[in-house]
């Protein structure tokens, strides 16, 4: 409907619709298959199975779009408040860093951005936890900086319903800051800190290869390992260190002897093994393939540092399974 140079649109008006606008399905609908797959093969998708014709830029610009959304309103699963007296007795709560394609780029002298880039891969902390004995795992990013990476780790923890009577068993693969970051955050709670068997072994074959001796002395130091003898292992390292002044990449037995050395406490397999809690940090392994790397590691992705942090915001708020409140809240807003 016109009057002179003015245009109505009461249908439009009526229904919320606006030329070249999207409904809020149909938004949701691109956004399900752009956090999952490239926004090319996104748009494919979205033709195939809603038969609407939208481009890979268009999908790109709106899954980035309400990716941020998801970041800025903290949709990653919130949590408040004191913890409550029951829950879960044990708690498995790990958390690490996976290395992920950024690229960076200035216009230059030629004032073209895209012959002044520079590729480069970041580090993304994830947290991961899971209340032993269930199947869902929760999750949180942690920080740049990584003093603040403790809030994350915790944050899971809570999402996996940590109460007061739980345990917390965090394992870790040996880094410092991860430690530390549990004696921060988790410290005075009941629980304990495990070093990942695996990476313990992977010191172990090293010093293997290195030491004179029968073919299963590497079989036999794993078996000290999970009866709780660690001191074993040192006696049977310690014959055969080298020299000091030799350097670390050719010291495999003084490196193992060391890094065994430091994290006396940390070796507590009997206990895992008799509670049936795992000695192995699968879970933030895992967490970084499925959550992470499955969508933003694929092949010729590079990222924008914003559009990486808002991407991964996503990935974990369809892991945490919030993205419901997330696209409610809008409703709401709207």
């Amino acid at each position: 409907m016109r009057r002179g140079s003015v245009t109505f649109r009461p249908l439009a008006e009526m229904l919320g619709l606006r030329a070249g606008g999207l409904t809020r399905l149909l938004e949701r609908a691109l956004v399900d298959f752009g956090a999952e797959e490239s926004f090319s093969r996104a748009s494919e998708r979205l033709y195939y199975h809603h038969r609407v014709r939208l481009s890979e830029s268009s999908v790109r610009r709106k899954t980035l779009a309400h990716a941020r959304g998801m970041r800025l309103r903290g949709t990653t699963g919130a949590v408040s408040g004191a913890l409550p007296a029951q829950g879960p007795e044990d708690i498995v709560a790990e958390i690490d860093g996976t290395m992920l394609p950024v690229v960076q780029t200035s216009p230059g002298s030629e004032g073209n951005a895209r012959k002044n880039r520079l590729c480069l891969w970041k580090e993304t902390r994830l947290a991961a936890a899971r209340a032993h004995g269930r199947t869902q795992t929760h999750y949180a990013l942690g920080s740049d900086d990584v003093s603040e990476c403790g809030q994350a780790w915790a944050r899971a923890v809570m999402l996996a319903g940590w109460a007061v009577n739980s345990r917390i068993h965090a394992l870790g693969d040996g880094a410092v800051w991860i430690y530390l970051q549990y004696l921060q955050v988790f410290g005075l709670c009941p629980g304990r800190f495990l070093l990942d068997f695996f990476h313990v072994c992977e010191y172990l074959a090293d010093a293997a290869a290195a030491v004179p001796t029968h073919a299963r002395w590497l079989d036999v130091q794993k078996r000290r390992l999970l009866e709780g003898h660690p001191e074993r292992i040192l006696a049977a390292l310690k014959p055969f260190l080298e020299n000091e002044d030799a350097d670390d990449e050719q010291t495999p037995v003084r490196s193992a002897y060391r890094y065994i050395s430091a994290r006396m406490d940390q070796l507590d397999y009997p206990y895992a093994k008799e509670n049936g809690l795992p000695i192995g940090s699968g879970l933030i392994e895992g967490g970084h393939r499925h959550v992470l790397q499955k969508r933003l590691k694929i092949s010729g992705a590079w990222w924008k540092q914003d559009n990486l942090a808002d991407m991964a915001h996503l990935r974990v708020c369809r892991a945490n399974q919030c993205e419901d409140q997330y696209w409610h809240d809008l409703r709401q807003a709207a």
